[in-house]
């Protein structure tokens, strides 16, 4: 009985710590709309643009806003591609351990398993990341590694690809490389501690 109180607690413990993650996760995406604050860095980038091309100083005051919005809006990004990696982290769990008394009734009622619509690997994804990476000499923005693959595929996107996903409020094929980023960092191919935004390759894999 005091094993099964002790079990109890701890999977109360964990529900809590999650809810908790949740809870964070969200208002660091809620903070501020991001599509706002993604078209004031828009003007701002072109105002700053102009500027440049006509030879006219560009005020630091203008150039520390850009700054601030485009850690902004990274922060809120990394923060919905986290809540998103723990919903399907958790989904996957629940799918491991569902009894199979369900898929075995569906079998005998001549039910077929829904297949899951083809999508881009997370090997190809891999493969890309890094030939996007060395094409800038080592390091780019997210936005245009993003830019990079989404013009490699092209043509060659598979069906799942090109669905919205709403967690993380962008395509199925970016959100995917965003996290296929992650494991990259976890295996030491992406350096940890780049600026805010930015991909940065591992020495070896230059």
């Amino acid at each position: 009985m005091n094993e099964i109180q002790g079990l109890a607690q701890n999977v109360d413990e964990v529900l809590g710590l999650v809810n908790e993650t949740i809870n964070h996760l969200v208002a660091e995406d809620n903070k501020k709309d991001r599509s706002t604050m993604e078209n004031q860095l828009r003007e701002i980038s072109r105002a700053i643009e102009n500027l440049e091309k006509k030879c006219i100083f560009v005020p630091d005051v203008l150039r520390a806003e850009k700054t601030r919005l485009a850690a902004a809006v990274e922060v809120q990004s990394e923060a919905a591609v986290s809540l998103s990696f723990l919903i399907n982290g958790l989904e996957n769990i629940v799918r491991e351990f569902r009894p199979h008394t369900v898929d075995e009734r569906n079998k005998q009622a001549g039910k077929r398993t829904r297949s899951r619509t083809p999508k881009t690997s997370n090997a190809v994804l891999r493969e890309l990341i890094i030939e996007a990476l060395r094409y800038y000499g080592g390091s780019a923005p997210k936005r245009e590694v993003h830019k990079y693959i989404g013009e490699s595929l092209n043509d060659k996107f598979l069906p799942g690809d090109l669905n919205w996903r709403k967690s993380s409020r962008n395509l199925v094929w970016q959100n995917n490389t965003d996290w296929e980023r992650n494991n990259m960092k976890n295996d030491g191919i992406i350096k940890y501690g780049s600026p805010t935004g930015v991909w940065e390759l591992s020495e070896e894999y230059r």
